[in-house]
């Protein structure tokens, strides 16, 4: 994790504006699981500015309210929350088994309520992926905080999942 850390803050250095670490470099920080195949990677967030698609770094351009922004290891990161429901708006079929993994374990954890998420959700109604790829339902299973992710419509690459996961203490 510490790896990661300054990666992403490597990578804010060299965007010349101010970025939040957020998506899965977010859920790396918050020791969320995360498929090893995005190690390498960092997601940043800018509220300005023109997207950045790189191999080894992605920044998108969105709000970036007070509340969704926390400091994590001395790095602006994305809340729990805000990242688990970032990771499914924008990620496709490929990665539904990871993104219920990350809001099971972000549920799990206390590291976002059930209340929270379906908040944040609501608030990002008309965002991309937020109504037409992915459509995320938090309920209640069993007593306890419980994610249940419902992916309709999706319309991105359908491959495979099976992404191997390098456990939660990277």
């Amino acid at each position: 994790m510490l790896r990661h850390v300054m990666e992403a803050t490597a990578a804010r250095l060299s965007v010349a504006r101010f970025t939040v670490v957020s998506g899965w470099s977010a859920a790396m920080l918050h020791n969320l699981p995360c498929p090893a195949a995005r190690l390498g990677l960092v997601t940043l967030t800018a509220e300005c500015g023109a997207r950045i698609r790189r191999p080894d770094l992605h920044v998108a351009v969105a709000p970036l309210p007070t509340a969704h922004v926390q400091d994590r290891f001395g790095v602006p990161t994305t809340t729990a929350a805000r990242c688990a429901v970032d990771v499914a708006r924008q990620s496709g079929a490929d990665d539904f088994a990871s993104v219920v993994c990350l809001l099971d374990a972000a549920l799990h954890d206390g590291k976002a309520s059930r209340v929270e998420l379906q908040r944040m959700l609501d608030g990002m109604r008309r965002w991309p992926g937020s109504g037409v790829a992915v459509r995320t339902r938090i309920r209640r299973r069993e007593g306890r905080d419980s994610a249940g992710v419902a992916v309709t419509g999706v319309h991105r690459r359908g491959r495979a999942a099976g992404a191997g996961y390098p456990g939660r203490d990277m």
